[in-house]
């Protein structure tokens, strides 16, 4: 990049490659303060594999389908209670 502009330094390109990226991967590039391309280039591809395994993970997590078992749950003992109430006032 350098050989196209060598007034530019390569903390230019390396910053205008960093505000390109998505929003979920720029935090952690930005915390690195890289100074090569090359490093933000890797470090940017090791954080969206990292981003999409956690996607990935989440998706199949236990807490996840606990959590959906436990509003419907929560949803079904409303209802309950709320018919246990209509029958009590007959």
């Amino acid at each position: 990049m350098n050989s196209l502009n060598p007034s530019l330094p390569e903390s230019y390109y390396v910053s205008s490659f960093i505000s390109g990226l998505r929003e979920d991967i720029k935090p952690m590039l930005k915390i690195l303060r890289l100074t090569t391309l090359m490093q933000a280039f890797e470090q940017a591809k090791w954080q969206e594999e990292s981003n999409n395994a956690m996607d990935k993970r989440s998706l199949f997590s236990p807490i996840t389908a606990l959590s959906g078992s436990m509003d419907r749950q929560a949803d079904s003992c409303g209802q309950e209670s709320l018919e246990e109430g209509t029958n009590q006032k007959t």
